[in-house]
């Protein structure tokens, strides 16, 4: 296989968070190209829509690599990449056309309005059509400044024809109680979806966001699609933890982390191993057998100690709170008991190795 090839599908493998690139694995895939297989690995088996995916690639990868410059450009991967989101968008619901709104999202990504970034939320209505597409050229130097908002969109049809001018108010937001497959932040849009409604979100950094019922679908983010079975990965995360409300709590709070443009380290400490190795204990350690804290933590210590990712009520998770403190440098330490320390520093474990970045070596550190 040569290091084109290589390139052309590791970047296939990299845009399904499902699928990771090792030497070793619970469960074995391969894309095959020509006489070659490329390996890769999954916590847990295929679901059919991932099986049927995989066929798609393997179908398709040799026209992929025949047409791929060399070497590869970021762009023609990047291409790839959206094709293998359509093909999964596909699975989903053949009905919709897609590559229209792929299209029309791109096209307002590069658009500005009062020197401003375009944003918009699309709901795709199931059952019901319009008359005007809603990328109607003549149509966008109005529709630009509207349907942006955290509560506000712009109904459509399964063919991208305009429904409705909407606005979810307050009292209509469904709020969840058990777990969001989903960034908090479009929680009020996602209460308006029925069972095969989707909806597509560009947001002001950029990306796009598109949901169905079950949770995320799939996202660009700097210039490369990912597609998501949402429930698959907090499973994964699940098998990972070992602790199912924990790990369902948890994804909600990775992906606005995340999609706010925030990066943290949390760390899930049941036997309390990595809180012995917390550096600054006497400033950031709050909880376990010896509590200590500086002067600000120990004021704080009282609201966030009792933050439990292990309860279902939303009123002791204190999700928004939890999202503040990990936003802080250093790490969040926590059992299913509450928060035992933030903003803490843990020491470099002498088998850490070199990785890139500070908190990329920490989570290693805190791993070990």
């Amino acid at each position: 296989m040569t290091p084109d090839q290589q390139s052309l599908l590791e970047a296939i493998v990299d845009c399904v968070p499902a699928w990771y690139i090792a030497d070793t694995g619970p469960v074995q895939h391969a894309v095959r190209l020509g006489e070659d297989s490329f390996y890769f690995y999954s916590f847990s088996p295929n679901s059919p829509r991932h099986d049927l995916l995989l066929q798609a690639i393997n179908a398709e990868v040799g026209e992929w690599a025949r047409d791929m410059p060399s070497p590869p450009t970021r762009s023609y991967l990047a291409a790839v990449r959206e094709k293998v989101a359509l093909h999964w968008l596909r699975l989903h619901e053949p009905g919709v056309v897609w590559n229209r709104f792929l299209s029309h999202l791109d096209e307002l990504a590069y658009r500005t309005h009062e020197n401003r970034r375009v944003t918009r939320n699309l709901i795709v209505r199931h059952g019901q059509e319009g008359f005007v597409p809603v990328d109607d050229p003549d149509l966008q130097s109005v529709l630009d400044p509207l349907a942006g908002s955290p509560q506000t969109y712009l109904a459509i049809g399964y063919q991208g024809r305009y429904l409705e001018y909407g606005e979810v108010l307050y009292g209509g937001i469904e709020d969840t109680e058990h777990y969001d497959l989903h960034p908090e932040f479009l929680q009020p849009l996602k209460s308006q979806l029925g069972p095969r409604d989707y909806s597509l979100h560009l947001t002001e950094r950029g990306d796009s966001i598109i949901l169905g019922a079950e949770g995320m679908l799939a996202a660009h983010r700097r210039g490369k699609w990912y597609i998501y079975d949402a429930e698959r990965l907090q499973n994964d995360l699940f098998s990972t933890l070992g602790e199912y409300l924990v790990s369902a709590h948890l994804f909600g709070v990775v992906l606005d982390l995340s999609y706010g443009g925030l990066g943290a380290l949390l760390v899930y400490d049941p036997n309390g191993t990595v809180l012995e190795q917390v550096i600054n204990a006497d400033e950031a350690v709050i909880g376990g057998p010896e509590p200590r804290g500086d002067k600000a933590r120990r004021l704080l210590a009282g609201d966030i100690g009792p933050i439990r990712m292990s309860d279902p009520r939303l009123a002791k998770r204190k999700k928004r709170l939890f999202l503040e403190i990990a936003s802080l440098d250093g790490a969040v330490i926590f059992d299913d008991r509450g928060v035992l320390a933030f903003g803490a520093m843990i020491r470099s474990n002498p088998g850490v190795g070199g990785h890139f970045g500070a908190r990329t070596t920490a989570m290693h550190s805190a791993y070990l």
